[in-house]
């Protein structure tokens, strides 16, 4: 039986997220049934026989329609002779004109639709491939889709000009004429040491930007800021210029190519230490917390990398990888400003000092509960945030940065016991300037 995406037309259903979590950790069939016990009280069945016209791009961003995409995506996901991966990406990425594209969802439901997306690719099921893609399309943010369509535009704008630049230098010159000056896009600035900053660097120095300094926000709570009397971030064009500013301050995709998966991928692997000092690495020196928005991060880092490897044969996925990470450091840098700018501190991913165990013993404490009755085993976030951590320690390549991830991996499973950073009341117990 097929079941709502939506819960009361507001909260998301979990079922599908909690269990793809216990199969990717490699869970058993009865852990999977206690996975469904936990969730299966308030599962609404779902009309089968839901009008399915062509709700885009009309019905972008309206919630009251995720069951309607979710039929109209499921019909179009089994185009016969082709792949459920030709028709994610020709569904996804080579949707016409479309404005908003509708790949810019993927980052509303603070990225649960890319969550989705990804676990369709591991479990390789249409079900959740037309769960993320209605997720995206209802829940399509329009202050995230503004500011990735400029980020998109620049970045195309800076790619023409630099092939031109390119062309330019190599065409034959007069001989009474000076060649001229190839095109330079200004570099991206570096630290005292004259090396690239890294995205650490780049937040370090928005937390002491006075800009962001009582702005008429309640928070922490990314989600949660415009509910008690104050206003939506995007009605601030001071977090718009400063989210900007830092995206365009991060230079490890200015010299990738707009083709080039494996390039995004080396930029994504900067972000995924970039989220696991956020998550582990932001608390107050031995009062050990871990701030959801933060926390979550790390699973869009490995998501976002699961999407990238599956599909990186397709020109589409190819053409749009470089955006797809560019827009995903934005996030970041929009998160972190919307979690108070805490004092992040990478000694902390080993303090207090876990026991050290090997990437492939991170599951085996969830492995032994077979009936899921720890409470940490029944919130399906520290699972996929345990899961996540734990994959971007085993794709890794500098050692010494897995060793800290996987450390981190340890602090984070040993140490978890609640989520904060939901509302204005949790900042006292976050390790903030302000």
């Amino acid at each position: 039986m097929l079941y709502s995406v939506m819960i009361d037309g507001t909260t998301p259903n979990l079922i599908a997220f909690y269990l793809a979590t216990v199969k990717h950790m490699g869970g058993t069939d009865a852990q999977l049934q206690a996975a469904w016990t936990a969730h299966e009280h308030y599962q609404t069945p779902l009309d089968v026989d839901i009008e399915t016209d062509d709700p885009t791009p009309w019905g972008f961003g309206r919630a009251d329609l995720v069951d309607v995409f979710r039929t109209y995506y499921g019909r179009r996901l089994i185009a016969p002779g082709m792949s459920l991966q030709d028709n994610l990406v020709n569904t996804l990425l080579c949707n016409g004109t479309s404005s908003p594209p509708l790949w810019t969802g993927l980052f509303g439901l603070y990225g649960l639709p890319l969550v989705h997306l990804s676990d369709a690719l591991e479990v390789q099921t249409a079900v959740y491939a037309k769960q993320a893609l209605a997720l995206a399309a209802s829940n399509l943010d329009s202050g995230l889709s503004c500011l990735f369509s400029e980020i998109v535009g620049e970045s195309s704008r800076r790619r023409e000009a630099m092939a031109a630049a390119i062309s330019s230098s190599l065409a034959p010159h007069s001989l009474h004429r000076s060649p001229p000056l190839p095109f330079c896009v200004p570099p991206s600035p570096q630290n005292a040491a004259g090396e690239r900053r890294s995205p650490l660097d780049i937040l370090e120095s928005l937390a002491f930007d006075g800009r962001l300094s009582n702005l008429p926000l309640d928070l922490p709570g990314y989600f949660d800021h415009g509910l008690y009397g104050g206003r939506h971030w995007s009605s601030l064009p001071e977090i718009r210029d400063a989210v900007l500013a830092c995206t365009w301050q991060w230079g490890a995709l200015d010299t990738v190519q707009s083709d080039s998966v494996p390039g995004a991928l080396d930029a994504l692997e900067e972000l995924g230490r970039t989220a696991v000092v956020l998550a582990c690495g932001t608390h107050k020196p031995g009062d050990v917390e871990f701030d959801f928005y933060l926390c979550f991060l790390v699973t869009l880092v490995y998501s976002l990398r699961t999407v990238l490897v599956s599909l990186q044969c397709y020109g589409a996925v190819q053409v749009h990888a470089a955006d797809l990470v560019r827009c995903l450091w934005a996030m970041f840098v929009l998160v972190y400003i919307l979690q108070l700018r805490p004092k992040m501190d990478v000694a902390l991913l080993g303090t207090p000092r876990p026991r050290h165990e090997p990437t492939s013993n991170q599951f085996r404490e969830f492995r032994a509960d077979l009936g899921l009755a720890l409470p940490k085993h029944q919130d399906p976030f520290y699972l996929r945030t345990l899961r996540s951590m734990a994959g971007l320690a085993a794709c890794e390549r500098d050692r010494g940065w897995q060793i800290l991830i996987n450390n981190a991996a340890s602090k984070f499973r040993q140490g978890w016991r609640r989520w904060i950073g939901f509302q204005p009341s949790e900042g006292v117990s976050m390790n903030v300037r302000i």
